[in-house]
């Protein structure tokens, strides 16, 4: 809304709204931990909303999934921010430099 985001949490009830040019990436958070009773490492994700320092990155969901659904949620996320005029902090119209 109007360049803004706003995150919703389930548990908590709270919401928090950034501005989308203080998002500058859209990457996975990657954990590894123990599965089962064989002890197996498996790995869980979660989506990470990178922002500017000093602000801390957004991680969503609250609990790690799936690889593969991070990777899924990943996409959609990233559509979903462009079609409201976001662009990765790398693809952005930085400063032109004249090299004569």
């Amino acid at each position: 809304e109007e360049g803004s985001l706003e995150i919703g949490r389930e548990r908590s009830k709270t919401t928090t709204r950034i501005a989308l040019d203080d998002v500058t990436d859209v990457t996975l958070d990657k954990q590894k931990h123990a599965s089962g009773r064989s002890g197996a490492v498996a790995e869980r994700v979660r989506i990470t909303l990178e922002r500017r320092a000093p602000a801390d990155p957004i991680f969503v969901p609250e609990d790690p999934i799936t690889p593969v659904e991070g990777q899924e949620w990943q996409g959609k996320v990233r559509v979903f921010l462009r079609k409201h005029g976001w662009l990765p902090e790398d693809e952005r119209a930085g400063p032109v430099s004249d090299s004569s």
